[in-house]
C-alpha cells in the first residue's frame, strides 16, 4: 500500500508498506521536520476499500486542494459534508473556478446547495448556482438539479432551456419539470405542453413521469390514463411496464385492466419484471379501497 505524507512547503514523502496484519505501525520519516499538511492512505485509491481515516478539518481542506488522485480528493470532499459552509466556503469557491473534472465540481456544487436548506439567508453567489445549471457538462447540471428543492425566477428560465436542449439527460429533464410546477403550478400545463414531445430512454422514463403529472393535474385526463394503462401491458419492455405501474401507484389509480396487466406481470420469466410486479400487487393489497378488487378478482 503506497502512503503518503504532504508538507505545507508543497513536497511530499511516498513509501510502500506491506500491511498483513489487523494492526500496523507504519512509520514515515521526516526528515527535515516539516509541518504536515496531510496523509494519504491508499495515495493511489488502488484499493477496493471503506476506509474510516480520521482528519482535521484543516488536513481535509488541505487534501481537497492538493491531492493528486481525484478520488482523494473526492473522498475529503465527502468527509467535509456536514461541516458548515463557511469553513469550506473559500476552498470550494476556488476549486469551482479552477476545477475541470466534472465529479468535483459537482460535488462542491451539491454541498453548497444542500447548505443553504437551512440556512436560506447565506451568502451564497447566486452565480455558483446558476453557472452551474448553465454548465457544459450535462452532469454538473444534473447535480445541481438534483440538489435543488426550490428555484427562483432566473433559474425556471435556465431549467425551461433544457427542454430544447439534445445534449441534456432525460433524469435532468424529469427533475426540472418537477422543479418547474412545484415553483408555478399556474403554469403547469405550459411546462407539459414544452415537453409533450420528449419520450425519454429506460423504459421510457420522461414520458411516463410526463403522463403522471399530467393525469394528476388533470388535464386530458382520460386520455392520458388509457396511455399510462396501456404501458403495464405484454405490448411494451419491462422496464416500461415497472415505470408505468409504479407511476399508478403513485397516482393512487387501479381497475381491472391495470390489475390484470400486473397480474400477467408476475408469471413473467424476467424477475426484473415479475418481483416488481409481485411486489407492486401486495402495496396495492395494502391499500383498503384497492383490496377489495384484487381480491374479487
Amino acid at each position: 500500500v503506497w502512503f503518503e505524507v504532504h508538507y505545507k512547503d508543497g513536497t511530499k514523502s511516498r513509501e510502500q508498506h506491506w500491511v498483513s496484519n489487523e494492526r500496523e505501525i507504519i512509520k514515515i520519516p521526516n526528515y527535515g521536520n516539516k509541518e504536515i499538511d496531510f496523509a494519504l492512505f491508499d495515495a493511489d485509491n488502488a484499493i477496493l476499500k471503506k476506509l474510516n481515516f480520521k482528519k482535521e478539518i484543516p488536513e481535509l481542506l488541505a487534501q481537497v486542494q492538493y491531492a493528486e488522485n481525484v478520488m482523494c480528493r473526492y473522498d475529503a470532499m465527502k468527509a467535509l459534508e456536514k461541516e458548515q459552509y463557511a469553513v469550506k466556503e473559500s476552498t470550494y469557491h476556488n476549486l469551482y473556478k479552477t476545477e475541470k473534472f466534472y465529479l468535483l465540481r459537482s460535488e462542491v456544487i451539491r454541498q453548497i446547495i444542500k447548505s443553504l436548506e437551512g440556512y436560506p439567508d447565506l451568502a451564497v453567489p447566486a452565480y455558483m448556482i446558476d453557472s452551474a445549471l448553465k454548465d457544459s457538462d450535462m452532469q454538473v447540471r444534473k447535480s445541481a438539479v438534483y440538489a435543488l428543492n426550490n428555484i427562483n425566477d432566473v433559474q425556471a428560465t435556465i431549467l425551461e432551456s433544457y427542454f430544447s436542449d439534445a445534449n441534456t439527460s432525460y433524469e435532468t429533464l424529469i427533475r426540472s419539470l418537477e422543479l418547474l410546477v412545484k415553483f408555478n403550478e399556474n403554469k403547469t400545463e405550459h411546462y407539459l405542453n414544452i415537453s409533450r414531445n420528449i419520450k425519454g430512454i429506460n423504459g421510457l422514463n420522461f414520458r411516463i413521469k410526463w403522463l403522471e403529472m399530467a393525469i394528476e393535474a388533470g388535464i386530458n385526463k382520460a386520455n392520458h390514463l388509457a396511455e399510462l394503462r396501456d404501458y403495464t401491458s405484454v405490448s411494451y419492455d419491462f422496464l416500461t411496464r415497472v415505470n408505468a405501474m409504479e407511476a399508478l401507484y403513485r397516482l393512487d389509480i387501479l381497475d381491472k385492466e391495470i390489475l390484470s396487466n400486473i397480474r400477467q406481470a408476475t408469471l413473467s420469466s424476467n424477475n426484473r419484471l415479475s418481483e416488481p410486479a409481485r411486489n407492486m400487487l401486495r402495496k396495492y393489497a395494502e391499500v383498503n379501497k384497492h383490496k377489495r378488487l384484487i381480491e374479487v378478482e
